[in-house]
């Protein structure tokens, strides 16, 4: 039996030895996950949560006997927590992003049991990552659950379970007893219906269903140890699949797949890492189904289990990677540190179907063969199914891993996507990029529109090189969400702006590219809204279109302009290419005019509007000569005619409509004017929530749009937040939109409805939240 104790906690921020005798009367309530200050979303010393705090709990106990086993499991603690139980001292563990467990078997007692944990929230340089300065923060703090697990004196340490897909089990039991009267018996369900019940460690089924991105479909292993009369009962969930890398490819069930994915850091505005279930599964849900990747590098640490249990049921495939960043250290303890994570690391997450790949090489760290080399071995000793990778930023490095994995930053211009892996690597090993763009071009959703168009379009250049390779196993951008920094890096204000999406979970234009190479459903955003006063002297420059439609009919005032089609010339390879709009005159012209003058009017007119007057090329000068001679008009009368069809300066600005179709029926309508309207809209991303022992969370996205549903991007109007008893705001209460979008987390902690009142200068609206 395991029971979550995250409820009934009290922490106070500092730790003196008296505290292990009498918890201070200023010591606070809280629940876990926790960290050990809120922080502001940015502008703050990565310093103000490195400390040692101490936190207490009493745990009442019905019955303790001496036929069971009492462990305390602990998921996540940042970075080491010195563990007192009933008054005994039972060490320090180093945990950071890795669960321990201690067995608390001979002093527990029936009745209240008092637990001290003592914290120790600050870098420490024997422990990766530290030893220089990282690129990410540690938050402090018990982020992750805490468990009291009751086993038989002889129990199932661990139950490790493959399937291959043409049905074959592997089961790999690990006990706590050697006892030759063991007994351990198997029952194999899917759907909650009995498949087939064994005691071999390995047989075979015929046609399972197969775990893939498409249908993850999942089985139930409840594996059984009877000694003496006595049963501990495991269950473990898993799909039947084979993933591998090769030198021309990754193949999943034999399947050759492109990996278009994204990094992920697990940190959140205010609190960190301390976040529960709902949010975990938050992200991989948006990961998977919102902007479209197929996989998840989670970077540059093991995730929570509630994130990868999440990626096996809606079918995300996962790289996990050893804790770390550039830093390897030269001290003993250090590389023990590092040994052991890597071991905690397969055996913590090796039950997960979903994961693909460990990466076992500190992340763009220089080679060291002697690390590299026991880093390896110690990932397959205690997997053998799993392939392994190690990322490195620089070129023709010793490969020791399975699969040669770059970070491949050389993406700085629109004409360039990914450099050929021949002048990468010459091993003859798996290829697969880790890492793109990021802080080469960081971006908010409030810059201008220029330039989060021309980061879209170096992603879609990224994306198309992925495809164009075939040897590319993948691509991995850098990175999905916003993340707090170190003051060494980020934009001065705690903060890499690198994600597709900003650290409040909201859609940047980036995102688009992903979003429509999906095909789960009809998809058409055009990058920017087209403001001419955007753009540098108010040339807006061509029109891209980020869509998985066939083509699309393009309107300006009702009248249409042209059909245009993906641009297979600049995105050849990518599933589904941005389509151009590179024409604004196309048959609108009422005048008569020649076929060729027609043909040159509109050469010049489309140069102008998507280049300006300035330097008018002499091929452009000399067109406007021969129309000049052929209808007898003047220099001022061409110009009247540009104005009058083209240019929006000075005068009432032009309506845009872009019909979207596929398999020539009209799938999508997106219009963009100048906006005259306003509207706020509300998403309450996690209508029903259901609390286990502590609390859980929910997410509200608000977004600014105008009439055409186009979010404003300029907009930082405030909103005032309040709810009732059963919910808490995390972060503060008066927040504002930024970039036009905001959203907020509140904590959900008793049984009944939540109601959320949400103020702004324009209405009253209010949301509810059914907690059970």
């Amino acid at each position: 039996m395991i029971k979550k104790i995250d409820n009934n906690w009290k922490f106070i921020g500092n730790y003196k030895k008296t505290y292990l005798k009498t918890i201070p009367t200023d010591a606070i309530d809280v629940m876990l996950p926790h960290n050990v200050k809120d922080l502001p979303h940015a502008y703050f010393s990565e310093k103000e949560y490195q400390f040692v705090s101490t936190y207490f709990k009493t745990i009442k106990i019905d019955e303790a006997t001496k036929d069971n086993k009492y462990f305390l499991k602990f998921d996540g603690v940042m970075l080491k927590a010195h563990v007192y139980f009933n008054n005994h001292d039972y060490g320090e563990f180093i945990s950071g992003y890795l669960p321990f467990s201690v067995d608390v078997t001979k002093d527990i007692k029936k009745g209240e049991n008092k637990l001290i944990v003592v914290v120790d929230s600050r870098e420490d340089k024997l422990i990766p990552p530290f030893g220089f300065v990282v690129d990410y923060l540690t938050f402090g703090g018990i982020y992750r659950d805490v468990f009291l697990e009751t086993k038989p004196n002889n129990y199932i340490e661990d139950i490790y379970v493959h399937g291959s897909m043409d049905g074959n089990i592997t089961i790999s039991p690990t006990l706590s007893t050697n006892s030759k009267e063991e007994s351990l018996s198997y029952e194999l369900y899917f759907n909650d219906k009995l498949v087939k019940k064994f005691k071999e460690n390995k047989i075979k089924i015929n046609n399972p269903k197969l775990w893939d991105t498409n249908t993850p479909n999942l089985y139930t292993l409840k594996t059984t140890l009877t000694i003496d009369g006595k049963s501990d009962v495991v269950t473990r969930k898993f799909g039947f699949r084979d993933a591998i890398f090769k030198e021309d490819g990754f193949y999943l069930n034999n399947k050759k797949i492109k990996l278009i994915g994204l990094n992920r850091h697990q940190a959140y505005p205010y609190v960190g890492y301390a976040m529960p279930k709902n949010a975990q599964e938050d992200d991989a849900n948006i990961l998977k189904n919102e902007i479209g990747v197929n996989a998840v590098r989670c970077s540059h640490y093991p995730p929570s289990d509630y994130f990868l249990n999440k990626c096996d049921e809606i079918g995300l495939l996962v790289i996990d990677e050893v804790p770390g960043w550039q830093h390897i250290g030269k001290e003993d303890e250090w590389r023990n540190n590092f040994y052991d994570f890597i071991k905690r690391m397969v055996l913590k997450d090796r039950k997960f179907t979903s994961i693909i790949l460990y990466g076992i090489r500190i992340d763009e760290s220089p080679d060291d063969h002697e690390l590299y080399s026991k880093a390896n071995q110690i990932a397959h000793e205690f997997d053998e199914f799993r392939q392994t990778t190690g990322v490195r930023n620089f070129k023709h490095s010793e490969c020791l891993e399975d699969v040669y994995a770059f970070n491949d930053f050389s993406g700085d211009r629109l004409s360039h996507g990914l450099d050929n892996p021949k002048t990468v690597h010459k091993d003859h090993k798996p290829y697969l990029v880790t890492e793109f763009m990021g802080h080469m071009k960081p971006t908010k959703n409030y810059d201008t529109e220029e330039y989060r168009i021309t980061t879209a379009l170096r992603f879609a250049k990224i994306i198309d090189d992925t495809y164009r390779y075939p040897n590319i196993s993948g691509s991995f951008g850098w990175c999905a969400f916003d993340y707090n920094t170190h003051k060494d890096f980020g934009s001065g204000d705690h903060i890499c702006h690198h994600g597709v999406y900003d650290m409040y979970r909201n859609a940047k234009l980036t995102s688009a590219i992903y979003k429509s190479q999906n095909e789960s459903k009809p998809y058409l955003e055009v990058l920017g809204n087209k403001n001419i006063g955007d753009y540098c002297a108010a040339v807006g420059g061509k029109i891209y279109v980020a869509t998985n439609l066939d083509y699309l009919d393009f309107y300006i005032n009702d009248e249409l302009v042209n059909r245009f089609y993906p641009d297979k010339n600049d995105y050849a390879y990518m599933p589904h290419p941005l389509i151009m709009v590179d024409d604004l005159l196309g048959n609108r012209m009422k005048e008569k005019f020649s076929k060729k003058d027609t043909k040159r009017i509109n050469e010049v007119f489309n140069y102008i509007a998507f280049n300006g007057y300035g330097n008018l090329p002499l091929k452009c000068v000399l067109k406007v000569g021969l129309v000049l001679l052929h209808t007898h008009k003047k220099v001022q009368d061409f110009f009247d005619l540009y104005t009058k069809y083209m240019q929006n300066w000075g005068n009432e600005s032009s309506g845009y409509t872009f019909k979207g179709y596929k398999n020539g029926k009209l799938a999508i309508t997106k219009s963009l004017s100048p906006s005259t309207s306003f509207h706020l809209t509300y998403e309450l991303v996690n209508p029903t929530v259901e609390l286990e022992d502590s609390y859980d969370v929910a997410r509200i996205s608000i977004k600014y749009l105008d009439q055409n549903d186009s979010i404003m991007n300029y907009a930082f109007m405030p909103l005032e937040l309040e709810t009732n008893k059963n919910l808490e705001i995390i972060g503060p209460h008066l927040i504002s939109l930024i970039g036009g979008q905001i959203s907020f987390y509140v904590k959900c902690l008793k049984v009944g409805d939540g109601i959320i009142k949400i103020k702004s200068e324009k209405e009253i609206k209010t949301l509810k939240i059914h907690i059970k």
